[in-house]
């Protein structure tokens, strides 16, 4: 894959998490009869909290770390947080097209 071969694999993962927790969200906005805007909206909001969440865990994680006097376990960066968010707008784009066939 030399297209891609720039983009971190740790990136790479951070995307396809917020791909598919943007997945069951727009199903759950759709089962509810929610507009595709809306739909998609949430989608991304879920992407970005999780994101957030994901770096506020390994944040926590590698104090705990320095605590008992080892080495940080976890690369905490405000990119992997960007990165679940890329993946969760692009699965709501994904979506947002779909629904204007």
């Amino acid at each position: 894959m030399p297209a891609i071969r720039f983009i971190p694999p740790d990136k790479c993962v951070h995307a396809v998490v917020g791909a598919f927790t943007a997945l069951p969200a727009l199903f759950l906005a759709r089962w509810q009869h929610l507009p595709t805007v809306k739909a998609m909206a949430l989608a991304v909001a879920a992407a970005a909290v999780l994101g957030v969440l994901i770096e506020v865990r390994q944040r926590a994680l590698n104090r705990a770390s320095a605590a008992r006097g080892e080495a940080p376990g976890h690369e905490v960066s405000g990119a992997d947080a960007l990165a679940t968010l890329g993946g969760g707008v692009a699965m709501a784009a994904a979506f947002g097209l779909g629904a204007q066939l």
